[in-house]
């Protein structure tokens, strides 16, 4: 995913990277970014990581990023 989310303090975050490694998703495109921290997008999921069952594109993924405090 190539989006950014910029925090208060100057940094930028991207949202991939506040994922769990082993959550099954690949965002690949974020959409839309809120000021209060919602992100939606597509992406790929993949239910069981390297097992069979294949991985499919999902249309929409809505994350929330919360800041820090």
């Amino acid at each position: 995913m190539s989006a950014v989310m910029w925090i208060p303090d100057g940094w930028l975050i991207e949202p991939t990277s506040l994922l769990p490694a082993d959550s099954g998703w690949t965002p690949t495109r974020a959409a839309n970014i809120t000021d209060s921290g919602w992100i939606t997008g597509i992406g790929v999921y993949d239910p069981d990581g390297a097992g069979p069952l294949s991985s499919y594109q999902r249309r929409l993924f809505v994350l929330h990023v919360r800041p820090a405090r």
